[in-house]
């Protein structure tokens, strides 16, 4: 399949250059940092909540004839000096995906760096422990979230050097929010959110202009919503709902644990919106508490050629610490490990 990364005009002079980033940033007002102290220091979510909220995890949405098949994970959070252990259940969920598309959450980070407060600092073993779950050359990840500017413009770049070199496809540069596959599905990393004021990375309020009217199927993947809330905001479901009017479905990241997957009736046809897959790894033991969801979808033409998600399948994955020997394990269904 062909693969073309798609460039937009930026209209802001000065974008890519380099910005002081301080020492503590967040990206909320006085209200909405009050409740992610609240939720995400004093009193996190032990849930995934009502389970009749997600659309059945084996579903068939539309009557389509399958033309590809994409796999979605949500926030690659770092490890913070842990090994990764991918379960080969995840592995064998992905095997007959042609795309994976995740969300890279912070910057690869070589040598000193001026410290930020809560930054993600990814090292480059994270780019092995990918590579063992699916092919680089088709993994797109999305370097568009709240922590894209924790280093400014020349370690952001840094990074995005150091993704695709490896072979990754890298989108949510401003300039470059999105790849066109095969000149049918269009993929759109962008964000709400962002820690340290930056230009440089795609943006939810500009989602009009990554729109690509000259493809078949438009798939936004948002970094958007709230930390550590097991279910969106009313206005961010209404949003949500009315993106679905233009694009053909959405897959969100952000919250760091599930929230619900919900299908929305349009006049083309039903449409998939995901609010948050949640997190894909961290350092974090979340027990028997799923750490996120890890997706898959067929999307092909209807009889009346009209593009749509087919058959889709969701699981909830869970995370493991072992502390002794430095590992988080990542599995697809609950099982007793042995603790250390």
């Amino acid at each position: 399949m062909d693969l073309l990364k798609r460039k937009v005009a930026v209209r802001c002079p000065g974008w890519d250059n380099d910005k002081p980033t301080r020492y503590f940033s967040q990206p909320y007002s006085l209200v909405e940092g009050l409740e992610w102290i609240y939720h995400v220091l004093i009193n996190p979510p032990r849930s995934h909540g009502p389970f009749e909220e997600f659309v059945p995890d084996n579903s068939v949405i539309n009557t389509v004839m399958p033309r590809i098949k994409l796999g979605f994970i949500g926030d690659i959070m770092i490890l913070e000096g842990m090994d990764l252990r991918i379960g080969e259940d995840i592995r064998r969920f992905f095997s007959d995906t042609d795309f994976l598309v995740g969300n890279f959450e912070g910057t690869i980070v070589t040598g000193h760096r001026k410290q930020v407060f809560m930054a993600q600092a990814h090292t480059e073993e994270i780019l092995d422990h990918l590579s063992k779950l699916f092919p680089p050359e088709r993994t797109v990840l999305s370097c568009a979230n709240n922590h894209t500017g924790d280093y400014g413009w020349d370690g952001f770049c840094e990074s995005y050097r150091r993704l695709q070199d490896y072979g990754f496809i890298t989108v949510g540069r401003r300039d470059e929010p999105s790849v066109l596959i095969d000149g049918k599905v269009n993929i759109v990393g962008c964000t709400r959110w962002s820690n340290q004021k930056c230009e440089f990375v795609a943006t939810i309020d500009e989602v009009d202009d990554y729109f690509a009217g000259d493809a078949e199927f438009n798939i936004l993947y948002p970094h958007w919503g709230y930390e550590m809330q097991l279910r969106p905001k009313y206005h961010q479901v209404l949003h949500g709902r009315s993106l679905l009017n233009m694009w053909d479905m959405i897959i969100g990241h952000h919250s760091h644990c599930p929230q619900p997957v919900e299908l929305c009736e349009t006049n083309r046809n039903t449409r998939l919106l995901a609010y948050s897959l949640g997190n894909f790894c961290s350092s974090e033991n979340m027990g028997d508490t799923p750490i996120g969801i890890i997706l898959k979808a067929d999307i092909g033409p209807d009889s009346n050629g009209v593009w749509g998600v087919g058959r889709m399948n969701w699981e909830f994955i869970y995370a493991f610490l072992h502390k002794k020997q430095r590992c988080v394990e990542l599995e697809i269904r609950r099982t007793e490990p042995a603790r250390s």
